[in-house]
């Protein structure tokens, strides 16, 4: 079965269920429990920025399906956990992000911007051969991954 079709096929009731926390300009913190959308505001102290300061790096890399996996820019510049996952090729979607080991892995890099105003249709079709040419013609294993690995990833 193809990439495209495992897709069409995907059902939302496998996911997990998760909550996202972001806070807002004026320090508010809300929770979002994305599978029953629902959300809960907590206030702050006023004298916290309006953003959550994190320098870890996040060095989470997710199999979505057999070969498929998902990370944000962190993982894509791990070597070791790249190769631990045994990842052959990347799909870079983050703009100005560098493709950092460009001997070790075959790239292809589609810059897509994190604005509503990104026609991320476009690149689509581009992105999904890529993929399906890593899964069904090499037999590898493919990252795909953007700054965060939350919007444009899972979009693509």
């Amino acid at each position: 079965m193809s990439f495209q079709e495992q897709v069409k096929n995907f059902s939302k009731s496998k996911l997990k269920k998760t909550s996202t926390s972001l806070k807002t300009e004026d320090g508010r913190l809300v929770q979002l429990n994305i599978h029953d959308l629902s959300f809960k505001v907590r206030n702050l102290e006023n004298n916290l920025p309006g953003f959550i300061v994190d320098n870890k790096p996040d060095l989470t890399i997710n199999e979505i399906l057999p070969g498929l996996y998902l990370s944000g820019q962190d993982v894509a510049r791990d070597l070791s956990i790249l190769k631990s996952s045994g990842i052959t090729h990347i799909l870079n979607l983050a703009p100005i992000i560098p493709c950092s080991f460009p001997s070790e892995f075959a790239y292809k890099t589609v810059e897509l911007l994190d604005v509503p105003e990104t026609d991320l249709i476009s690149s689509l079709e581009d992105c999904l051969n890529f993929i399906d040419l890593v899964l069904k013609d090499s037999k590898g294993n493919v990252l795909v991954h953007c700054n965060a690995g939350v919007s444009r990833l899972v979009f693509e």
